[in-house]
């Protein structure tokens, strides 16, 4: 998952579950997670 994701030379630690748990439910809080997916969708897209 680390190189599929572009952190395979990422020698400290990642974030625990816990930790994008509670960053998800923030961002669901704010309501940014179609800001989020737009902003990725464009920049895949360029």
């Amino acid at each position: 998952m680390r190189r599929f994701a572009g952190f395979a030379g990422v020698t400290g630690a990642l974030p625990d579950e816990t930790t994008i748990l509670n960053f998800r439910h923030l961002l669901e809080k704010h309501e940014l997670t179609a800001l989020l997916l737009e902003v990725i969708n464009a920049h895949l897209k360029a």
